[in-house]
């Protein structure tokens, strides 16, 4: 008598992933795949050159000058904004907020020498490399047939 273990066990994987494929929404593993490709974005080294650049600037003779540390504050203000439209979704979200408040300290007077672009960049790298860290663990799980809800969780 012939032994069908093997194929049974082979439409019963297929089964299993078919329900899971059900379960979790394209929507989701598109979110996932998205903060896995932010988190190695091109964006941040320039951010960060672009941070340290004003902030070094505040703290020198140009910061000082109001009007026109003002003025390169918000130039560099619209380019974080720029640079951060390439991030994906309520990650996107996150560090516009940080970067928001973070260009309304720089505008209030004397708290130039406060590094708040630096700060504010490396907040907004930190949340882009644990949503993405959570994402490749969740999409490595859910490759191997089992769902990690919390990664689902934190992308529905």
């Amino acid at each position: 008598m012939p032994d069908y273990s093997a194929q049974f066990n082979q439409d019963k994987a297929k089964g299993i992933k078919a329900k899971l494929a059900a379960r979790i929404s394209n929507k989701v593993v598109q979110r996932m795949t998205k903060a896995v490709e932010d988190k190695q974005i091109w964006v941040w080294p320039f951010a960060f050159m672009l941070a340290a650049y004003n902030d070094l600037a505040d703290i020198g003779i140009i910061g000082s000058i109001p009007i026109i540390g003002d003025v390169i504050d918000l130039i560099v203000w619209a380019i974080l904004f720029g640079f951060t439209m390439s991030l994906g979704g309520h990650i996107r979200l996150k560090i516009w907020i940080i970067i928001s408040l973070a260009g309304l300290f720089e505008l209030i007077p004397f708290v130039d020498p406060i590094p708040t672009w630096i700060i504010s960049i490396a907040w907004g790298w930190y949340i882009t490399q644990k949503k993405g860290q959570i994402a490749e663990e969740g999409l490595r799980k859910l490759q191997g047939g089992v769902i990690d809800r919390r990664a689902v969780a934190e992308f529905r």
